[in-house]
C-alpha cells in the first residue's frame, strides 16, 4: 500500500463522525496518517514512510540512563550511528546518539491501533464540526498531535522537534555547533510521584563559549538567564505537595509550607526543561547568564557568556615521547572521523605506539566508531544493541587488517555513548588498555524520525552493551584498568599513558563482565 493510499484509507467516513466536509476529511487523513505512522514507528523502531516522511541524518541529541533518566546532548553540539539494512542502497545509519540515516520504507498500520485511531478521528471530527473559532491549519494540528504522543512517553530524551530545531541538528551533524558549545547530560532523581531532571555539563567543546566561561564537567545548570530550569512538571509537583499538606497534622506543616512556596516561586520564574536545552544549543552573538551548582563549591556559580558557532575538528594528532609514539585525539564521531584517523595512521611505522585519546568525546556516529574500531581490532565484535522486547543485535568492526600499532586509550567522565562503546569493544578484544577516569555511563540509542513538513521527533530505541556483556550504563561508566589521580597536568597524563604503552604486554586485560539486565 502506498503512502497516499494509506492516507485516503484513514480519511474514509466513520459512523462516529458526521457532517465533515470533503476538504476536512482530507486534512484529517493527513493528520491521522501521521499519527498512525508515528505510532507504528514508535512500536517497531523503523523509519516512517508517510507522504514522503523519512528518518534521515541528524546529530547527537540526547541519551538516557535506564531507571535514572540520565542522558546527554550537545548544547550546540551533535553526533551519530549504527549500520542497519534499509530499502534503496541497502545501507543506513541507525543512531545511538540520534544520528540516523535511513531510506524511506513503508510502515504497516497496527491492527490493535484501529480503535485508538477512531477515537482520534472522533475527537478531531467533533472539534472540526463544533469548535466556535477557526481551526488552526493541518500542519499545526498534526505537529501538536505528534508532540503530545511523544510527550506521553514520559521520556525527556524522546521529544518533538520543529523544522528550525531539525535544521540545527543537521548543522551539528556537519561539525558546526551553535549556542554555548557544551556537551550536556540529563540526569533524573526519583521523587514522590515524579522525577526531577537536571541538566549536567558533560564536557565543554574546545574553544567554545562554555569553555571560555569556565564551565566544567559535572556542573549542574540550574538557571538560564536568571530563570529556574524546570526539570519536572511544576503543576504535578505542587499537586503532590498539596496532597502531603492536606494529610499532615496542622502543627506539622511548616516545612511543607516552605517547600510549597519554593515550588510555586520556581514555577512562576522558571523555564521549561526542553526550552532551556534549546536555548543552550542555539544562537550566535546572544548573551546568556548561567547559574551552576558545582561539587566542592558552597555557593552557586554564575557564568556570563556570548553564544557563538563552534567548529570542532573531530581528529587531531601529535607525536609524543620524543616521536616514539603518537597521540590521536578523537573529539567526536562524524562522517569525517574514520577517514581522518586512517590517514593519520597511514604514515606511521608499524609497531609504533598509539595513545588514542577519547577524553571529552560525547559520542557520535556509531558507524564511524565501528570503522575506527576496525582499524585496531578488525573483525572483532564491536557491541551488542538491546532493542524492543530485549531483542539483541551483534555489531562487528568489519575490516581486513588492523594497523599493527600497540594501543592505549585515554578516557574520563566526558567520554560517553559511542566513545564508550569503542573503548569497551577494544578492551573486550584485549586490543587496548583503558587509562584515566571512569566514563560518563550512557549507552542509550536514539533515532530522529524526519516528517515531511520539516519537523521530526527523537525516540529512544535501544541500548548498547559491550560484546562480552559489560553494561557500562548499569555500572555508571567504564572503570579504566589504569586509573589516574585527578589534577594531573596534560603532560603528566600523556607521560603515564606512554609508560603503560611501553609495558603493554603486561597491562592488557579484558574488562570485568557485568551482565546487562534485560
Amino acid at each position: 500500500m502506498t503512502s497516499n493510499e494509506q492516507q485516503t484509507q484513514y480519511a474514509r467516513p466513520d459512523s462516529e463522525v458526521q457532517g465533515r466536509k470533503g476538504k476536512n476529511r482530507l486534512k484529517l487523513g493527513y493528520i491521522s496518517g501521521v499519527v498512525m505512522a508515528t505510532g507504528a514507528a514508535m512500536a517497531f523502531g523503523v523509519s516512517v514512510s508517510h507522504r514522503g516522511t523519512t528518518a534521515t541524518d541528524f546529530p547527537l541529541v540526547t541519551s538516557g540512563r535506564s531507571g535514572t533518566g540520565g542522558g546527554l546532548t550537545v548544547a550546540g553540539g551533535g553526533k551519530p550511528s549504527q549500520v542497519a539494512q534499509a530499502p534503496g542502497d541497502g545501507k543506513a545509519d541507525r543512531s545511538v546518539d540520534a544520528f540516523a540515516r535511513y531510506s524511506a520504507q513503508e510502515t504497516p498500520a497496527r491492527e490493535n491501533g484501529t480503535a485508538d485511531l477512531r477515537t482520534f478521528e472522533s475527537v478531531y471530527g467533533l472539534v472540526d464540526d463544533h469548535y466556535v473559532d477557526t481551526l488552526p491549519d493541518a500542519t499545526k494540528m498534526s505537529r501538536g498531535a505528534v508532540r503530545a504522543m511523544v510527550s506521553s512517553l514520559g521520556d525527556p530524551n524522546s521529544f518533538f522537534v520543529e523544522p528550525e530545531q531539525r535544521a540545527l541538528l543537521d548543522s551539528e551533524a556537519k561539525g558546526r555547533f551553535a549556542g554555548i558549545g557544551a556537551v550536556i547530560g540529563i540526569k533524573g532523581q526519583k521523587k514522590e510521584g515524579y522525577t526531577d531532571y537536571k541538566i549536567v555539563v558533560v564536557d565543554p567543546l574546545p574553544g567554545s563559549p562554555a569553555a571560555k566561561a569556565g564551565l566544567k564537567s559535572g556542573d549542574i545548570i540550574t538557571h538560564v538567564d536568571g530563570k529556574w530550569v524546570l526539570g519536572s512538571d511544576p503543576i504535578l509537583q505542587i499537586s503532590r505537595l498539596n496532597e502531603k499538606y492536606e494529610s499532615r497534622d496542622p502543627d506539622d506543616r511548616s516545612a511543607l509550607i516552605k517547600e510549597l512556596e519554593a515550588a510555586r516561586k520556581r514555577t512562576l520564574g522558571g523555564v521549561r526543561f526542553m526550552l532551556a536545552q534549546m536555548q543552550l544549543r542555539k544562537g550566535s552573538g546572544e548573551k546568556r547568564t548561567l547559574t551552576v551548582e558545582r561539587a566542592g563549591s558552597a555557593a552557586p556559580i554564575k557564568a556570563d557568556l556570548v553564544t557563538a558557532l563552534t567548529d570542532v575538528d573531530p581528529v587531531t594528532t601529535k607525536p609524543v615521547n620524543g616521536g616514539k609514539a603518537n597521540l590521536v585525539r578523537i573529539s567526536l564521531f562524524t562522517d569525517k572521523t574514520a577517514p581522518e584517523v586512517k590517514e593519520a595512521l597511514a604514515g606511521l611505522p608499524k609497531g609504533q605506539g598509539i595513545v588514542l585519546d577519547l577524553r571529552g568525546n560525547p559520542g557520535g556516529s556509531l558507524a564511524e566508531a565501528q570503522k575506527v574500531g576496525a582499524l585496531f581490532a578488525p573483525g572483532k565484535p564491536f557491541a551488542v544493541e538491546i532493542g524492543q522486547a530485549g531483542k539483541r543485535t551483534r555489531l562487528t568492526s568489519s575490516g581486513a587488517a588492523g594497523t599493527g600499532h600497540p594501543l592505549v586509550v585515554l578516557v574520563d567522565k566526558g567520554t560517553a555513548r559511542t566513545a564508550e562503546a569503542l573503548a569497551a569493544s577494544l578492551q573486550d578484544a584485549s586490543s587496548a588498555t583503558l587509562i584515566g577516569g571512569r566514563t560518563f555511563g550512557d549507552g542509550m540509542s536514539r533515532m530522529l524520525y524526519n516528517l515531511r513538513d520539516g519537523s521530526g521527533f527523537v525516540l529512544t530505541t535501544g541500548k548498547l552493551i559491550s560484546p562480552k556483556g559489560y553494561d557500562w550504563q548499569l555500572a555508571n561508566g567504564l572503570a579504566p584498568k589504569v586509573p589516574l589521580t585527578p589534577g594531573l597536568t596534560e603532560d603528566q597524563v600523556v607521560a603515564k599513558a606512554v609508560a603503560v604503552l611501553r609495558n603493554l604486554p603486561r597491562t592488557i586485560a579484558a574488562a570485568p563482565v557485568k551482565k546487562a539486565q534485560p
